[in-house]
């Protein structure tokens, strides 16, 4: 019991800390209006020994908030901010049982057919990485032989 309410307490405090990572990237959706980080003891995060939080969007009874909920636009950017958020949790926040590994750089030569995901999936990066350091645009087009300088994580 004591070793349970001691993971808790834990878990609680890197909650607040995730909430903060959300907070941060909800704050710059700007299309809804945030209002701030609470704290309550919701059913659905009881008992968690990892870290959690509940994020609300928006609200129904607020007819600007249900317009703006309805743009696919501002779910798109919803979405981003909560895995935004997480993913900045995470890279300051490894848990324990994540490995470390040495990231390199490698250059992969598109082949036919080949997808952005694909590519990430194999070099164990994101779609956004492979983008940023290539200065892919907003679009996805690759194409055969075209060089792209990746992050390639290893297991050394």
């Amino acid at each position: 019991q004591i070793l349970f309410e001691m993971m808790r307490n834990q878990a609680l405090n890197q909650s607040s800390v995730l909430a903060e990572y959300l907070a941060s990237e909800f704050k710059q959706v700007g299309s809804i209006p945030f209002h701030d980080v609470r704290q309550a003891n919701f059913i659905v995060l009881q008992g968690t020994t990892m870290p959690s939080a509940l994020v609300e969007v928006a609200y129904l009874s607020n007819k600007s908030d249900v317009e703006q909920i309805k743009k696919e636009s501002v779910k798109l950017k919803v979405a981003k901010a909560v895995a935004s958020g997480v993913v900045s949790y995470l890279l300051d926040n490894p848990p324990e049982s994540m490995e470390k590994r040495p990231i390199r750089l490698a250059v992969h030569t598109v082949a036919r057919g080949e997808t952005l995901s694909g590519i990430a999936k194999r070099y164990r990066c994101s779609i956004d990485e492979i983008k940023t350091l290539n200065k892919i645009g907003n679009t996805s087009l690759i194409r055969p032989g075209q060089k792209l300088t990746v992050y390639a994580k290893t297991d050394r």
